[in-house]
């Protein structure tokens, strides 16, 4: 039921058992059967744990029967939403601005009841009933700053920073001006029949950190050596120079477009240094060297970092080069691995 539900993407348990009752295709799949909806909604929830072994021995079966070239992998992901609607989703920043809300609103209520005591005709149209009508309303904003203060202390317990009361472990994603509360789900599709190899489920907001991951992963599904050599086809938001290091440490060899160098000739960027092998420096475009100074820790990278104060102070070319007194050039590690997937 399920599977005849996926290729006529009726996903939901009624739906299905709706079609169970008026569909001959799947009147006749199902021997003539009318389960429940119920029954198809607890049978997914009953067997969940047992799905990722199915799929890996359906994997398996494929590449018994000879349908994976496990020589090229193409990797995407794609936002799913959650079964989570927006109001019942918080982050750190919408929790505080709830809060100062909620106490906003408290403070206006008691200036009110202030008034209500002076006087016995208040500007809210006050009296007895007035009055208690407004303390009602103060107990239920002071309820609900409770239950805000107690979600923003679950937000600094969650892994993830958010709290979302429905699909707990979803997080609020997003993506070119858009977002969902709901998963990155990444796939590797191998390309010689376009089967997929591996599917992972993340909370990352970006594909950034998920190359070399689902790499090895379409690996380890297809039955490969962790450094079994293959081809990686990725769009831009994959490739970065950490992950292009650790694909290539595992023999994975990654093609996807990077930023493009600037190609404005007064723009020096960091392509235009020459390696010094003298000094371990880099030789800028007006011939000075910038020597070696104490590495730098840039977004969980060491960088080389590379200077010559007194050669920049009297350049021509500084105006071009930097803003700064002098420029300070960083070189990734990685380079010689970017360098070489901006060839590719």
């Amino acid at each position: 039921i399920y599977l005849w539900g996926y290729f006529r993407r009726t996903r939901s348990s009624r739906g299905l058992e709706g079609a169970s009752k008026v569909n001959v295709e799947l009147m006749w799949l199902t021997g003539n059967l009318h389960p429940d909806h119920s029954v198809i909604s607890d049978f997914r929830k009953e067997t969940a744990a047992l799905l990722p072994g199915i799929f890996s021995q359906f994997t398996a079966l494929c590449v018994e029967l000879g349908l994976f070239g496990r020589e090229i992998v193409a990797i995407d992901g794609t936002f799913i939403k959650a079964v989570n609607s927006r109001g019942k989703s918080f982050t750190r920043a919408r929790l505080n601005k709830l809060i100062a809300a909620a106490e906003a609103a408290a403070s206006r209520d008691l200036e009110l009841l202030d008034t209500t005591d002076a006087q016995e005709q208040g500007a809210c149209g006050a009296g007895a009933g007035g009055r208690a009508e407004m303390e009602t309303k103060l107990e239920k904003i002071r309820a609900r700053q409770t239950e805000l203060q107690g979600y923003l202390e679950q937000c600094g317990e969650s892994p993830t920073g958010q709290v979302n009361l429905t699909d707990r472990d979803s997080v609020q994603l997003r993506k070119n001006g858009r977002s969902t509360t709901g998963y990155n789900v990444q796939a590797a599709t191998d390309a010689k029949h376009h089967l997929v190899a591996a599917v992972e489920v993340t909370q990352d907001g970006n594909d950034k950190g998920q190359l070399d991951a689902m790499a090895q992963k379409a690996k380890a599904e297809t039955g490969l050596a962790p450094d079994a050599p293959i081809e990686v086809l990725a769009d831009s938001g994959y490739p970065t120079a950490t992950q292009l290091a650790e694909c290539a440490g595992h023999n994975s060899t990654v093609t996807a477009p990077l930023p493009k160098i600037d190609a404005n000739p007064e723009s020096y960027g960091a392509e235009r240094f020459e390696p010094d092998h003298d000094s371990g420096g880099y030789t800028c475009p007006a011939g000075q060297v910038l020597g070696r100074k104490k590495d730098k820790m840039l977004a969980g990278t060491l960088y080389e970092t590379c200077s010559n104060r007194a050669a920049c102070r009297g350049c021509e070319l500084r105006g071009d080069c930097t803003r700064s007194s002098y420029r300070t050039l960083r070189i990734n590690p990685h380079k010689a691995h970017v360098e070489a997937a901006r060839e590719r």
